[in-house]
Order: C-alpha cells, then sequence, then structure tokens
C-alpha cells in the first residue's frame, strides 16, 4: 500500500516558500554530495509503472537500488493511462514519487504541469544523456528506446514458400491475406503504426485520416483485428496467425522464448518509441525521486535494460555486445529512425479512436 510520509521541516519550509517553481529553485536546499543527499531523502517513495516482463525487471533493478541506499521503493503496477489520471486527480496532494511515462503521457504531463524539472545538482548522469533521451524542458528522461516492426512467425512462411516481410507494404502481400492480425486503438502500438502511416502518405499526427484510411481499404486482408497483447501472442505462437505490428521492447522477449518467431525493422523506416521517467511535482519525496532516475538512468542500469528488456540506451557512452546493437534502436540504427510529435498523437487519441471505430469495426 502506498504511503505519503512527512519530508523533513527544512524541506518543508523550502516548499512552503517555492509553491510551484521549478526544483532548480530550491536547489540550494540540496547537499552536494551524494550520501548526504540520501540523509535528506525521505526513506520511502512511490514508483508508477508497467508490468508484465518490463515491471519485474525493474522491480529488481529497484531493490539494486534500495540495497545501495536504503530507500524502499513501492511499486505501483498499472496501465499508464490509468496511472496519469491518478497523477492528475491527486494534483494538489500527489501519492506518488517517479512515474514511468509513455511517450504520449510524457507529452501531455508537460502540457498540463505534472512534472517537475530534473535537478542535475541530483542527477548527475543527465549530463552524459543525448538530446533524444531527455525529455522537454528538462522534465525527465528517457528509459530507454525501441522502435515499430514487424513481428512474424517465420516457421509458417518458410512451410509456406513466402518471403519474410522485409518493407512495411509486405504486410499486404497477396500471399498473406488472412494472415496478419493487429491490435485495435487501444493498443498503442497500432495508434503509432497509424500515426507513422499517416506521416508517410503525407498528412501529419494530429489528423488520422490518411492512415486510418490505408487500412480501412485493406481491411478485407486481415485475420483479426485482437484487442489484448496476450491474446495476439497466442494467435501467433499457435500459427493461427501469422504476424503483427509490434515494438522490439516486446516483440525480442518473445522471439527469445519461441524460436519460431522474428522481429523485423522494416527497411524503409520506422518511429521510435519510448518511455520516460519523470519525477512528479510537489510528491511526498522529492529528492529520493531525483536520485532514483540519476540511479536509472547510469551506463550500468542502461546497459541492463538493453540486456534484459532490448532498450536502445539514451547515453552513447553506454558499452553493448555488438550483436546486440544490431537488434536496437542505438548508434547509426537510431539515427535511422523517425521521432512522431507524440503530443499531437496525445491531443488526438479521442479522433483516433473514434475513426477506427467508424472506418474499422463496420
Amino acid at each position: 500500500m502506498l504511503t505519503r510520509r512527512r519530508v523533513g521541516s527544512a524541506l518543508l519550509g523550502a516548499f512552503s516558500v517555492l509553491g510551484g517553481a521549478k526544483l532548480s529553485a530550491f536547489a540550494q536546499s540540496i547537499p552536494d554530495n551524494r550520501a548526504d543527499q540520501i540523509k535528506a531523502a525521505g526513506k520511502t517513495m512511490a514508483f508508477a509503472a508497467p508490468g508484465g516482463d518490463l515491471g519485474r525487471i525493474l522491480k529488481a533493478i529497484l531493490a539494486d537500488f534500495t540495497a545501495d541506499t536504503g530507500i524502499r521503493v513501492n511499486y505501483l503496477e498499472g496501465p499508464l493511462l490509468d496511472i496519469y489520471g491518478r497523477i492528475k486527480a491527486e494534483r494538489t496532494r500527489p501519492s506518488i514519487d517517479v512515474y514511468v511515462a509513455s511517450s504520449v503521457t510524457e507529452a501531455k504531463g508537460i502540457q498540463e504541469g505534472m512534472y517537475t524539472p530534473l535537478d542535475p545538482k541530483i542527477v548527475t548522469n543527465l549530463a552524459k544523456v543525448s538530446e533524444l533521451g531527455r525529455s522537454p524542458n528538462g522534465m525527465g528522461a528517457r528509459m530507454g528506446f525501441t522502435n515499430l516492426g514487424i513481428l512474424y512467425n517465420r516457421k509458417l512462411f518458410a512451410a509456406n514458400n513466402v518471403p519474410p516481410p522485409r518493407r512495411w507494404e509486405d504486410i499486404w502481400a497477396p500471399a498473406l491475406a488472412g494472415h496478419p492480425i493487429l491490435g485495435d486503438t487501444t493498443s498503442f502500438y497500432t495508434v503509432l503504426y497509424i500515426a507513422y502511416l499517416t506521416k508517410q502518405l503525407g498528412g501529419n499526427e494530429s489528423d488520422p485520416q490518411l492512415g486510418i484510411n490505408y487500412l480501412a481499404d485493406r481491411k478485407s486482408k486481415l485475420l483479426a483485428v485482437v484487442r489484448t497483447y496476450p491474446e495476439r501472442m497466442q494467435m501467433l505462437n499457435s500459427g493461427q496467425a501469422w504476424l503483427t505490428v509490434d515494438v522490439g521492447m516486446t516483440s525480442l522477449p518473445e522471439t527469445r522464448k519461441n524460436a519460431d518467431l522474428a522481429f523485423v525493422t522494416p527497411e524503409d523506416g520506422s518511429p521510435l518509441f519510448w518511455n520516460a521517467y519523470t519525477a512528479v511535482k510537489g510528491s511526498p519525496n522529492p529528492i529520493g525521486a531525483q536520485l532514483l532516475i540519476n540511479y536509472l538512468i547510469s551506463d550500468e542500469i542502461q546497459a541492463r535494460l538493453a540486456r534484459e528488456s532490448f532498450l536502445g540506451p539514451i547515453s552513447n557512452s553506454v558499452k553493448l555486445d555488438e550483436e546486440l546493437t544490431k537488434s536496437i534502436p542505438y548508434g547509426e540504427r537510431l539515427a535511422r529512425m523517425t521521432p512522431l510529435d507524440n503530443g499531437a498523437i496525445g491531443d488526438a487519441i479521442t479522433k483516433y479512436r473514434d475513426l477506427w471505430n467508424t472506418k474499422m469495426t463496420q
């Protein structure tokens, strides 16, 4: 159960004077060295993030942080959009210290004033983070990069003498009619695919009509629209479906579990996706939040997330196995991928869902 703890009276005094001012404004009250910062921080904090495989890995990392600092981290697990709704509802009395935002709720939270800037006095590892690895206005740091691609059952392709997909248009090849599946717009990966298609067709992320029209014209070639991720994976693993659109962060672990599955980044380009570490404005343990984010963006933890979650690091100084760099957005591969306007996607999400329901469910 999440609890709100009291911070020291000096820190409370600083906040009462500063109110909604930026975190850097109270940096003078923060000790210079890490040991004293740990002493000044609260002894418990709340971290809100996804579940699943990523959640399991993050929980192990947080346990190491606790062993290093003595600060106990309570893990709040759930859908990121739902957690963001809770943060907004608790705006005057937050219970969450660090929130792992999606690329959309990162942008929305910055627009709506839900996060506090990272303080370089505590988040010293920020100096090594690339510009793309930083949230706008210093409001956070990305966890790592993944990209959209095609997850497919290569055993079925080989058995039917069908070439494996290499470009986005290959999803709709005549030989694959009746075999692809997609998620609906409750899946951000489907939303990302629609936004990317729209841009490739000359539109922009704020109006998904071009992308959804493209899919609607091809919906007869789909086996099904499958709402949940576990159902999509069951259909791919069983051979009921041949391929789907997914991100490397979730697809590549599946290829480890089942050698029949493979993930490909299309040759004609791919949109980037990321989650971001954000410090919730007015949180119970503001120093602890900044210390944790600093720990999470260290080269050591970035390398661990690359190995275990296939996330491309946000710092160019991270050392990785050469084979791993061929599978994730890092270095030259990262430069070839396309960041989308996630703020525009977030603002238009109702339009995406309404148009999808009109065009794809009739």
